[in-house]
């Protein structure tokens, strides 16, 4: 036993050893491995975030290296290189427009107005953009192509429209003469890129001409470079292609895009977007290109150059305010650029509320996200798919056969990344009516929610679920300023006088301070043709219509000429180019004052023939700006009660003319009917238009809201002839009751 004792003892002494000498290199093994994986693991979180892309060599429009020909940068030939970039351009209704299905005006059931020639897009006119792109032909035309870019140029990315125009050939190669080349509706061009938007500085050349002398070719002919009609020239100007980098540069400059548009140079505004990489440089209205940022082959560094896919920063810069979660918002600065801020107060943005520094009512009690999505780190890209992305696809309903669960037939990777369809999903909103072939084709919230396994507290649960849409409960308020009004019947330094709602100005300090309001909700048929209630916000818009067989609004140029008597008061809601809503600024205003009467005889003494005042509404769905589910509304008397939310009333902002005011409708298009009431308020002072919802007129009955004159008098007959029956019968029992008491009587 001793013997095995020590044996023991010496074996675990010699382990010990072992262990001793090699515990320290497996420790220092295991560090190392874990540092291995930290750096693993960080470069992996980079790489989803950034894609790593080839380094790119910039090419103009003719396939050359431009360090070598020093022409504009042609982003259908660079990222052609590569990509099927004709494809792209061709399946992009950011591209197109509508303008390869444009009608003659008046010619379509999907019109909301009689001057609209696309049923979205550039022919789709709306009072929030109010210049037209005329459509060839046009007896009295507003702006021609080139007009149009330059003034609304910001908001679109090139392609298809800026450089055919409404024709099928390229705009640098038509004369302008010949017949054959005149446009026609329907025309299916070849296809080729699109184009953008922003104001004036003229490039038109050639010989001025009388509107008769030039018959009215929108692609041609200017109308804002001179007093009289003249040529553009698109040799000198270039036509405006679909810019890739808008989208698919980490950090494009739009600004320098903007400028380039503006001022008519639409060749160079893809170079301009590259300014913030370094590989170009401005030298006063010209652009060089700074050869230290090309390596030897001439491609710019893929480091530098950070090409990626699309996030919520780059579709805000044409659709809304997006701010991320390491960006400080102390400004609230709202442009027309900011489309979903401007109508719908929408801001996309994990932050809190509460952690902003805008001057917000009540803003320490917000302690929630601007929106919950944003803050799940969902991007536009999450439900605004590519159509044909492998691994998103799902074929559209119409023409799938019923019984097919699964398509697995879809394209390879390889097969996406060369030709990725840029017809993304949509939603069915009021507004959106561009690419109706596509409307619905976005996952809505029953798609990606079980609203089944979250709503077990809700009685009468699927009533409430095939009634209502998510957003009614989901987004109870908005926390930004949207627009109530926009008034175009007086402009002044061509801008319309916009009224606000969500935000009011302090008597003792004049900081604006924003209040935010409640959506009004209404009735809406959906693309499957259910009508269900959803919130919205309402824009009141006024404007002149020249009637007639060819009924248009009355040109902004018309307006100006003819209002240089007339007076603006200083008020508090004007905006110019852009509102400020911050904590140190205030909003500068014009408030016209002036008589619809007076304007429309000026109106007449100018040769508008028939001028009429036109008062509509424009729905606008709220879809942003979800809050987290404990803040959804779930008190029953919010809706089931006298004071429903249901028929609340919304403020439409001042009005100038009652009773047009009192005639207004919801735009026909937007698939609203007329479940409504509109008043103008009594006070006499500042009278505003009040629209009330009544959904019973949809078809709704709300248990504790609605009241039917009917069903009040069927219950109160009801009660009345049951009383009279308790009366008669108990008349039965009594009187022989009474008879038998008298008969003893007599017998006593």
């Amino acid at each position: 036993m001793g013997t095995t004792k020590r044996n023991w003892v010496r074996r675990v002494l010699e382990r010990s050893a072992v262990w001793a000498a090699v515990l320290p290199l497996i420790m220092l093994s295991s560090d190392r491995c874990m540092a291995i994986a930290e750096v693993a693991q960080s470069q992996r979180q980079e790489n989803l975030t950034e894609i790593t892309h080839r380094p790119v060599r910039l090419l103009d429009a003719n396939g050359q290296n431009v360090i070598a020909s020093g022409q504009p940068v042609s982003a259908e030939r660079t990222c052609g290189a590569c990509h099927d970039a004709q494809y792209i351009s061709n399946h992009c209704y950011h591209a197109d427009l509508g303008i390869r299905r444009w009608f003659r005006p008046g010619q379509s059931e999907r019109a909301a107005h009689a001057w609209d020639y696309t049923s979205g897009g550039v022919g789709g006119w709306t009072p929030f953009f109010y210049q037209r792109l005329s459509p060839p032909g046009e007896s009295k035309p507003d702006l021609g192509l080139a007009d149009w870019l330059r003034t609304y140029g910001f908001r679109y990315v090139g392609g298809r429209l800026g450089q055919f125009g409404f024709g099928d050939q390229l705009l640098t190669k038509r004369d302008g003469h010949s017949p054959e080349q005149a446009a026609t509706p329907n025309d299916t061009p070849a296809g080729g890129p699109q184009v953008e938007k922003s104001g004036p500085d003229a490039m038109a050349s050639s010989s001025p001409g009388s509107q008769s002398e030039l018959t009215w070719d929108p692609d041609l002919i200017s109308t804002l470079s001179g007093n009289q009609p003249m040529r553009w020239d698109w040799g000198s100007s270039g036509t405006l292609e679909m810019n890739c980098f808008l989208c698919h540069l980490h950090s494009p400059d739009n600004a320098s895009r903007i400028e380039e548009i503006k001022a008519g140079r639409f060749a160079w505004a893809v170079t301009a977007t590259l300014a913030s990489t370094g590989a170009v440089v401005r030298k006063g209205t010209q652009w060089e290109y700074n050869k230290q940022a090309f390596d030897q082959r001439g491609a710019v560094v893929a480091q530098a150059f950070r090409i990626e896919r699309p996030t919520a920063e780059q579709c805000g810069q044409c659709h809304g305010k997006v701010v991320s979660a390491h960006e400080q918002l102390s400004c609230l600065e709202i442009s027309w650029s900011d489309w979903s801020t401007l109508t719908k107060g929408q801001i996309f943005s994990p932050q809190r509320i509460s952690d902003s520094e805008l001057n917000i009512a009540g803003k320490e009690t917000l302690v929630r996200p601007w929106d919950i999505h944003a803050a799940s780190l969902l991007d536009c890209r999450h439900c605004h798919f590519s159509l044909d992305n492998p691994a998103l696809f799902e074929p559209p309903a119409r023409g799938r056969p019923k019984h097919l669960r699964f398509e697995p037939r879809r394209l390879s990777f390889a097969e996406y990344l060369e030709r990725p369809s840029h017809q993304f999903a949509k939603g069915d909103t009021a507004q959106g009516k561009i690419a109706p072939e596509f409307t619905g084709t976005m996952r809505t919230c029953r798609d990606c929610h079980d609203a089944t396994a979250a709503h077990e507290w809700l009685p009468f649960r699927a009533v409430h679920l095939a009634r209502l849409e998510c957003e009614t409960c989901h987004i109870p308020a908005v926390y930004a300023p949207a627009l109530e009004a926009i008034d175009w019947s007086a402009p002044a330094n061509g801008q319309p006088f916009l009224e606000w709602r969500g935000v009011t100005s302090s008597n003792s300090t004049n900081v604006p301070l924003i209040t935010g309001f409640r959506p009004v909700i209404l009735p809406r048929k959906a693309v499957d043709g259910e009508l269900r209630l959803g919130p919205y916000n309402l824009v009141r818009a006024s404007y002149w219509v020249e009637s007639g067989a060819s009924p248009r609004p009355v040109r902004l140029r018309d307006l100006e000429a003819i209002l240089s008597g007339v007076s603006h008061n200083t008020g508090h809601n004007r905006s110019e180019s852009s509102v400020v809503f911050s904590t140190n600024q205030q909003t500068r205003s014009l408030q016209p004052h002036y008589s619809t009467t007076e304007i429309a005889g000026r109106l007449k003494n100018a040769g508008v023939s028939s001028p009429e005042y036109t008062v509509e509404i424009w729905p606008f769905g709220i879809h942003h700006g979800v809050a987290p589910a404990r803040l959804a509304i779930r008190q029953c008397e919010t809706c089931h009660s006298s004071s429903s939310l249901l028929g609340q009333s919304f403020s439409l902002g001042k009005v100038q003319d009652d009773d047009k005011s009192r005639e207004a409708r919801i735009v026909s298009s937007s698939g609203i009917p007329q479940a409504y009431s509109l008043q103008i308020s009594s006070s006499t002072q500042n009278p505003v238009l009040i629209l009330t919802p009544t959904p019973e007129k949809a078809g709704f009955y709300i248990l504790g809201k609605s009241r039917h004159n009917w069903v009040d008098w069927l219950g109160f007959l009801a009660m009345v002839g049951i009383v009279l029956a308790i009366m008669v019968h108990t008349s039965f029992r009594i009187v022989p009751y009474l008879s038998s008491v008298r008969s003893i009587c007599r017998q006593d």
